[in-house]
């Protein structure tokens, strides 16, 4: 069995769960059968393109994560946005905020 499609139904299965969805669910949603679901999950078969759209769409997960696990970097211009209207004081007190939340998550790193 090709390993690829194993992580690929790996990555389809859990996404899946994490909606709270049945494959049944899934299928019908993304205008496939049940079968489908089931076997791209087991790495039985491949999907095709309009099955991996539609799948995708449903799951609100991109065709780069499904296939390949890739990550979408995160965006924080809207986050430098609200820091950069900050008071001197406001950006220090920001500071100190977000040291003692990596202490408190990630004790003995800086």
């Amino acid at each position: 069995m090709d390993t690829k499609l194993l992580e690929i139904g790996h990555r389809l299965c859990a996404q899946r769960k994490k909606k709270g969805l049945t494959q049944d669910a899934l299928a019908e949603k993304a205008n496939v059968s049940a079968q489908t679901i089931s076997h791209a999950e087991l790495g039985k078969k491949a999907m095709r393109a309009d099955t991996i759209i539609g799948v995708c769409g449903v799951l609100e997960i991109s065709a780069d994560y499904l296939l390949f696990g890739n990550t979408p970097p995160v965006d924080f211009s809207a986050l430098n946005a609200k820091i950069s209207q900050l008071s001197p004081e406001q950006h220090r007190c920001l500071e100190d905020i977000i040291n003692s939340f990596l202490t408190a998550v990630a004790p003995g790193e800086k």
